[in-house]
């Protein structure tokens, strides 16, 4: 009984270990990625990280100097949302195979995959990992990775004008 319980003990530390490994793979990939789009209208491109962080900005041609602000801040706002969806969508496809359930799309916020759980081990070693929120209110939980993702058959919501009657936060 001693040797099976041994066996055991040695299959699941292996198991651990491979898994482990996937995970730290994953993570320096994700450190290079980023994923780039464009406005609909053509004005604007955006490049984010694999944290959704802003990390390339461009505007394609001149119409944005004729745009009124609250339209041009649209358009980047719009933009800047479907860049991150973009690299929130590929962070959950990279991690699927690792999880053993469907996420995204199909299930309830991220396919009951526990982000916090997934990502300690990383965090505990120094390494930055996707930001993750606490489920909010009653329903299924939801998660930052989650919540980025849109469905291209959804309506957009209207972007929020930008504001100007904000004061310098220092």
């Amino acid at each position: 009984m001693g040797s099976s319980m041994e066996e055991s003990i040695n299959k699941s530390l292996a198991e651990f270990e491979e898994r482990r490994a996937q995970i730290m793979e994953l993570q320096r990939e994700f450190q290079s990625a980023a994923v780039t789009s464009t406005s609909k209208d053509r004005t604007v491109e955006v490049t984010v990280d694999a944290q959704g962080g802003i990390t390339g900005l461009r505007f394609l041609n001149t119409k944005y100097r004729t745009m009124p602000s609250a339209e041009l801040a649209a358009v980047l706002m719009q933009t800047i949302g479907d860049a991150r969806a973009q690299v929130a969508q590929q962070v959950l496809e990279a991690f699927q195979p690792l999880s053993g359930k469907q996420l995204g799309g199909g299930g309830a916020g991220g396919g009951g995959l526990d982000w916090e759980q997934l990502f300690a081990p990383l965090r505990a070693e120094g390494m930055t990992t996707p930001p993750v929120r606490p489920p909010s209110g009653s329903g299924p939980a939801r998660t930052a990775l989650s919540d980025e993702i849109t469905e291209d058959d959804e309506p957009a919501a209207p972007a929020a004008p930008f504001p100007t009657d904000r004061k310098d936060e220092r």
